[in-house]
């Protein structure tokens, strides 16, 4: 008998259990490629130290100024940014309980004679943080099974939430180079429309709801739609005089407990900005006259449909949810458009370092819900093709992750179609290639030219068309290889990169070296007339006759370009 009900639950269990299964499955494979190495140092970066500083700033020193954490992340006084926090507070909450455990543990070790700081900033304080960051993500996919199984079947849900685990920007975010907020905006928005859609606008859904906007204020806009239906049921009850006190009493318990659950975002706001409300990032961060709505759907720079095609298979299955829920069918459509207009509008639409477009995480339950509605749709091949699909994208984004962790293709740069569609077959000799490169810039610090040139011709000739192979090798061309050699790599380059700055320098020295000064005017006559002083004292030097162009200036910019394509 007992047998026989445990088989029962884990049988009603069973999509629970499988995605648990998935998600750790996809730990271990990322332990093996080495991604979770140094867990205890993944606060690091912008998003993830000033979200973390709240939490350090507030337990050790009982107040909201950052200068010892900016101090201690950042080093010297000119790498350090302004004292301010222009991030939210909500994932320092979230993340208490884990810092907390961190704590707990550090002086625990500290007790047996480990010799670790009780400071906020040793192992165990971001170890912990980490860890408790990605078991959100997880608690976000069970939390999203839940709503899903409003509307699919459990094969369908399953599906949906496997696709989202395996093939969409969510697989990176589990297990991040730095701790940041998406995990926790996954998990508190599918929290929000499990609740809205279980309970309507109840306490636990204002509740939600102000999680969700604390972590990402972005999120708010989830509440445009239940805000509508608040009004078109206020229109009815107006018109027919039935229940307006229970509508009456239901809304105004629900907006006391939104904004209280939000009083402590104001507070931060109050004591760092004096002002209750604001935006911190400044007015030019948001600017819906110049709006990217293509770019950032489809553009190679991060574009979200682009990187992650099943998400457009699952907006566009949305439409099947007509039939099951017209409204929840308009409230997708309204929300995905608000989202879509506010992640174009901003200054960098493109989400700066982001695997795919990280804005957009937010979305998933939404994305996960057209696609099972889709597969559902299928009729008897439903589960071939789902599984399918899920493989097929499965593999393809983890090939990504791997580009995108390794280096291999710009994190916050635009990506060549090389680069999106064609790398992926040759992924490990583009991984040497990058390995070789690491070797030379090493052999460059050590101020070993030899080896240095040893090294940055092999990367050359492994990957010559590379995106970082002649960037090394046009230097090394510059010290031993002749001018014309150096004249036909940057031309290569050139082809690559035709706006980049430092390209064009090296190309134009080159072609002034072989006589071709007029070919080298070309390329800053319009960067000089439109004002750029760099390309203005190039092009003068050009027309003036001189005889070399490069200066201290280009070789400033070539280390730091070599810093960025140096890969740990």
């Amino acid at each position: 008998m007992r047998w026989k009900n445990i088989r029962q639950s884990a049988n009603e269990h069973r999509v629970y259990i499988v995605l648990i299964v998935a998600y750790l499955v996809l730990t271990s494979g990322f332990g093996y490629l080495g991604y979770l190495e140094n867990i205890e140092r993944r606060i690091r970066g912008n998003d993830s130290v000033y979200y973390y500083s709240y939490l350090r700033s507030v337990f050790f020193d009982r107040d909201l100024n950052f200068e010892n954490e900016w101090a201690h992340f950042y080093g010297a006084p000119e790498n350090r940014p302004d004292p301010d926090n222009v991030f939210s507070i909500g994932p320092a909450i979230l993340w208490t309980p884990f810092f907390a455990l961190g704590h707990v543990t550090t002086l625990a070790a500290r007790f047996y004679g480990y010799d670790i700081d009780v400071d906020g900033y040793s192992k165990f304080y971001q170890a912990f943080v980490y860890i408790g960051n990605s078991l959100y993500g997880l608690v976000g996919v069970l939390l999203m099974a839940l709503f899903l199984k409003k509307y699919l079947k459990s094969n369908a849900v399953l599906i949906a939430c496997l696709a989202v685990v395996f093939s969409t920007q969510l697989t990176y975010y589990f297990w991040s180079l730095t701790t940041m907020s998406h995990n926790a905006s996954f998990a508190t928005t599918a929290l929000f429309l499990y609740y809205w859609r279980s309970s309507g606008a109840s306490s636990r859904t204002a509740v939600a709801a102000a999680l969700m906007s604390l972590v990402r204020w972005q999120n708010i806009l989830f509440l445009i739609p239940l805000a509508i239906r608040a009004v078109v049921d206020l229109s009815y009850l107006l018109r027919t005089q039935k229940r307006l006190k229970n509508w009456s009493l239901k809304h105004l318990v629900f907006f006391f407990i939104f904004f209280g659950c939000l009083v402590p975002q104001f507070v931060v706001w109050k004591v760092l900005y004096d002002q209750f409300l604001l935006v911190p990032q400044g007015s030019k961060y948001i600017n819906f006259g110049e709006l990217h709505l293509g770019a950032v759907l489809f553009d190679l720079r991060h574009g979200l449909f682009l990187y992650h095609p099943i998400l457009l298979l699952g907006l566009i299955g949305c439409g099947f949810l007509w039939r099951k829920d017209r409204f929840l069918t308009v409230a997708i459509g309204i929300v995905f458009a608000l989202q879509w207009i506010l992640n174009a509008a901003i200054s960098d639409w493109w989400a700066g370092w982001s695997f795919g477009h990280r804005r957009f995480v937010n979305l998933l339950p939404l994305f996960a819900l057209g696609f099972g509605l889709m597969i559902e749709n299928l009729g008897r091949r439903a589960i071939l093709v789902g599984v399918s699909v899920v493989l097929f994208t499965g593999i393809w984004n983890q090939l990504f992750i791997f580009q995108y962790i390794h280096g291999l293709i710009p994190r916050g740069g635009t990506l060549s179609v090389g680069e999106m569609f064609v790398d992926k077959f040759y992924i490990q000799k583009r991984f040497v290639t990058q390995a070789t490169i690491n070797t030379a810039i090493h052999y460059l610090n050590e101020r070993d030219i030899d080896n240095f040139e040893k090294y940055a011709k092999r990367a050359y000739e492994m990957s010559p068309n590379y995106r970082n192979s002649p960037l090394l090798y046009s230097l090394s061309c510059m010290y031993s290889q002749g001018n014309a050699e150096a004249l036909r790599v940057f031309q290569q380059w050139y082809r690559q990169k035709p706006n980049d700055l430092l390209v064009r320098w090296g190309l134009a020295e080159f072609l002034v070296k072989a006589g071709k000064r007029d070919e080298a005017e070309q390329l800053f006559r319009s960067f000089a007339t439109k004002g750029d002083a760099v390309s203005k004292v190039i092009y003068s030097r050009i027309i003036n006759r001189e005889k070399t162009l490069v200066d201290q200036k280009f070789f400033d910019l070539y280390n730091e370009k070599l810093e960025n394509i140096r890969v740990e």
